[in-house]
């Protein structure tokens, strides 16, 4: 007596195994098309820029509404820097990358504040401990005179400095992704970027 099983026959089984794979394959697919629509449709529902005003920094600025906010008062957050006042504007997660961007600037009081103290004060912070800064260069933010300094082999793209009576203003952009998108994004939130000379 001759006894026949399919899961015996070795064609079969490959056979399974390969519409298996197609299956998943289909279904990969599927769920990345999904989640990359609800990615493209969350943007355009959130493409508006949101409005920051700080009345006791003195200073305003745009941001993507999707962007989440966080700030610290008067003992800053740790590093070699430590700002007064540290606002960050932090790109909403991607689902399917990680590659994310976020925006940070610093207040701190300094005597006799110049553009060239602020810029050299920034080089301070401990982020910038394997980045390789290029010298500064003039710039403008709200029509005054400003420093910017771009990165290299570091997540840190760019910096912007500001001096002001009393205080100095470091305007930094990080990201984990494609550096010209960074900073295209730098020079968008930078361009709404508003502040008073003097301030309290």
């Amino acid at each position: 007596m001759i006894k026949f099983s399919l899961f015996k026959n070795n064609k079969f089984i490959r056979w399974v195994e390969y519409g298996i794979g197609i299956l998943l394959f289909i279904s990969g697919v599927l769920l990345y098309l999904w989640i990359s629509g609800y990615q493209v449709g969350w943007n355009l529902l959130t493409k508006e820029w949101v409005t920051y005003s700080s009345e006791e920094y003195c200073y305003s600025l745009q941001y993507p509404g999707r962007w989440r906010v966080y700030s610290s008062g008067d003992q800053g957050w740790h590093g070699g820097v430590r700002p007064n006042q540290r606002l960050m504007l932090v790109e909403s997660p991607r689902i399917l990358w990680l590659d994310q961007m976020d925006f940070t600037t610093d207040q701190f009081h300094m005597e006799n504040p110049t553009l060239e103290k602020v810029a050299q004060y920034a080089l301070q912070d401990s982020i910038h401990r394997s980045s390789k800064p290029q010298d500064v260069q003039p710039y403008t933010i709200d029509n005054k005179p400003a420093l910017i300094r771009l990165f290299s082999e570091s997540g840190t793209v760019v910096e912007a400095y500001i001096s002001r009576e009393n205080d100095g203003l470091i305007l930094r952009m990080r990201t984990t992704g494609n550096k010209e998108d960074a900073e295209d994004m730098f020079q968008q939130i930078v361009a709404t970027f508003s502040y008073s000379q003097q301030c309290k």
